[in-house]
Formats: C-alpha cells, structure tokens, sequence
C-alpha cells in the first residue's frame, strides 16, 4: 500500500473505507468574519479591494470559504467588474495564472482545450480521481501514442491555437510552472477542484459535437464523486445546452445530474 508507512494522511475530499477505529479530524470551513477581522489584514489590499472579496465571498455564500475559494476572490478583486459565478471566477483565476490577457481569447481556448482533455484522461475516462498519469504515459498521449484521435493533442494545439511550445514536454512543464499540474509519481492536476471543473468544461464542449458521452461506465457506480464536477457544469451550460442534454443519448443518470441539482 502506499499508505502503509504513513502516520498522517491528509485528504482534499471527503475520504472512506477507513479501518475501524482511525481517528479522523474534519478541518472546518473558514466563517466570514474571520475572513475579515484576521485573513484579509494580511493582505496588501485595498479599501475597494476588501469590499469587493468579502461581497463576493456573500455571493457564493452557499459554499464553503475555503483557501481556494479565498485565493480566487482575492486574485479576481484586482479586475474592474467581480466575477458573477463560481465558474467564471475559475476561468478568470486559470487565464492569470497562465498570463493570458484578456483579448487573448485564442490562447485561452487552446490552453482551456488542452486542460479539458487531461480532465478527460485522468477523470471521465479512467473512473479514477486524482490519480493523474505516469510521466511517459502522458507525453506519449499528447503526442497521440495510444489515444484514439484523428489528431495528436498536440498537433491540435499547434494548428488550430498556435500555442507556443516546441513539445510535449513544454506544454506539460508550462502548466506546472503555472500551479495548474503537479507531478510526484504522476501528473496530476494541482487541486481537484481543477480536475473537476476542467472535465467539467470537456462535458461541456462535448455537447456541441457528435461525440458520446466521455464518462466512463465505471463511474456508474459511484456517481456521488462526481458531484462537483456536475455542480460546475449546471453553471457553464446555456438553455439551449439543457435542450441538447435533455435529447442526447447520455444515460439517463447523467442527465439528471447535468440539469437537476440535489442541493
């Protein structure tokens, strides 16, 4: 197990199948006030800055204040207009922590592409969270080695984005450099909540194409882990996207997860 020597295992998510009588410590979201009175001090911030972090923080209110969420408000209260959805305050966070300006919009597509499918890799299709791929596995997918595609993703990225790197490796080692991948003994996306909004967006993106639907059956079983991921989705699809899911040949499960919330 790679476990087996471990005194101390921290989780980003809600973890199960414990042992019986593991001691397990649940951190707390954070409360607003506290937000206010002891974390924003320590930012340089300022006074309109500090309004605009705590009234969006009253906006998504519904979720819990995490170090995510925090960093995100934090960073987005440097533009001139708050973002108005969990989803767009992501999308703004992702494009400055890749440098894309705002009237690059193809650079953004491509890098948004690019995520979307290591999403798909390393969650939708593999029936795994978290896990990521091995070193050579992944640079091998990029440049179309093993993966059923017309296209290596990286031919993709090069003809139709023009994105600047010169190999696969370079685009695995600019994500990294941008805190959107990590590798230990695979790449994996630095957060889940990356992972999940990014397989978000390719369930998103699939909708205007012929393609099935990219969740794997081995998720069937399990479809509560998948809830965040569908939570970003009910914010990214437009009604005419709701239209699209409700006549697709997605199973039925996934459709009521894409268009009816449990919460």
């Amino acid at each position: 197990s790679d476990f087996e020597r471990c005194r101390f295992i921290f989780g980003g998510r809600p973890m199960d199948r414990f042992p019986v009588g593991v001691p397990i410590f649940e951190l707390q979201p954070l409360e607003l006030d506290t937000v206010e009175n002891v974390y924003l001090p320590c930012f340089d911030l300022s006074p309109d800055q500090r309004v605009k972090i705590l009234h969006q923080l009253r906006v998504f209110s519904s979720r819990p204040i995490d170090p995510l969420l925090l960093t995100m408000a934090v960073a987005d209260s440097l533009g001139a207009n708050p973002s108005k959805t969990y989803s767009a305050l992501f999308e703004r966070y992702f494009r400055r922590l890749l440098k894309i300006e705002q009237d690059q919009n193809d650079r953004w597509e491509g890098w948004r592409y690019c995520l979307e499918t290591f999403a798909d890799w390393f969650l939708l299709s593999s029936g795994s969270r978290g896990v990521g791929m091995p070193h050579r596995s992944l640079l091998d997918a990029i440049a179309g080695n093993g993966v059923p595609a017309a296209q290596s993703l990286f031919t993709q990225l090069k003809r139709y984005y023009r994105l600047a790197a010169k190999d696969e490796l370079e685009i695995v080692e600019t994500l990294a450099s941008a805190s959107l991948l990590r590798s230990d003994k695979n790449w994996k996306f630095a957060h889940d909540a990356y992972e999940e909004f990014f397989a978000a967006s390719r369930l998103r993106s699939t909708l205007a194409t012929p393609q099935p639907c990219p969740i794997s059956d081995k998720w069937m079983t399990r479809p509560g882990e998948l809830d965040e991921v569908f939570s970003y989705l009910r914010e990214l699809i437009a009604e005419e996207d709701r239209t699209t899911i409700q006549s697709s040949s997605w199973p039925d499960q996934w459709k009521q997860a894409a268009l009816h919330s449990d919460r």
